[in-house]
C-alpha cells in the first residue's frame, strides 16, 4: 500500500495491493488520512486485492463520506472495481455512493 502525489502536488493515488482486511486496516486509514491531509483529488487503484473485510468496507465508506463532505474528490480508477466495492456494500448495509459528479478542477 502506498500514497503518492503527482509532480505537482495537486492529486494523489493511493494504491492497494494487499488485503483490505482487520489485520492490516490501520495501515490504510492512515494512508486515507496522509491523501486527505496533501490533496484535494485521490485516485485509488486496486493491484490484486484478493479479499476485502468488513473494516476495509466500512473504511472506504467512511473515506468517501469524509472527503464529498469537505468537497475534496475520492475516486476509484477502475469503474468496475468500484461498482463491485458500492455493491458489495449495500449488501452489508452501508451507504456507498461515489457518483460525484465534479470537476478535477
Amino acid at each position: 500500500m502506498i500514497f503518492q502525489l503527482d509532480n505537482s502536488n495537486k492529486k494523489g493515488v493511493l494504491t492497494f495491493d494487499e488485503a483490505l482486511t482487520i489485520e492490516n486496516i490501520s495501515v490504510a486509514k492512515e494512508l486515507f488520512m496522509e491523501a486527505f491531509e496533501k490533496t484535494d483529488f485521490v485516485t485509488i487503484q486496486f493491484n490484486h486485492v484478493e479479499q476485502i473485510d468488513l473494516s476495509g468496507i466500512q473504511l472506504f465508506c467512511s473515506a468517501f463520506k469524509t472527503f464529498s463532505e469537505t468537497n475534496k474528490i475520492l475516486t476509484i480508477g477502475d469503474k468496475a472495481q468500484a461498482l463491485t466495492l458500492q455493491k458489495k456494500a449495500k449488501q452489508i448495509g452501508l451507504k456507498f455512493n461515489m457518483d460525484q459528479p465534479r470537476n478535477e478542477s
